[in-house]
Formats: structure tokens, sequence, C-alpha cells
């Protein structure tokens, strides 16, 4: 008869944490980034990169500063 709806969120302090577990999961080899990311571009092909992007028909578009 009656139902109920509970939503979670995420704020501040969490989301730094998330980006330490990840940090640890690449360092630690677990993680191999080689098989995510398809498209590592230059910034100077970063119209190149969003319009792969857009396209959808990728894994991740990864710009390579330095």
């Amino acid at each position: 008869m009656y139902k109920e709806a509970k939503i979670l969120g995420i704020t501040g302090r969490e989301m730094y944490e998330t980006w330490v577990q990840v940090i640890e999961l690449i360092q630690s080899g677990k993680v191999n980034l080689e098989k995510v990311v398809t498209h590592p571009l230059p910034p100077e092909k970063f119209e190149e990169g969003f319009r792969v992007a857009k396209e959808a028909q990728h894994g991740k578009v990864e710009f390579i500063f330095g």
C-alpha cells in the first residue's frame, strides 16, 4: 500500500576518499589503464578528443600533458 524511496548521495569527503582508493588500485597494478584508455592524445588534439568522446564509440579519451 505504501512505497518508500531511499535516496543516497555523496558529498565532499567521500569523493576524495574514492580518489585515494583509485590511485592505490592503479599503483598496485590491480587496474590496468591501458585496457581502459583507448585514445591517449596530446592537449593540442583536444578537438579530436571531444569529437571522439561525443561519438561515444570509445573507452576513455585521455589528454596527456608533459
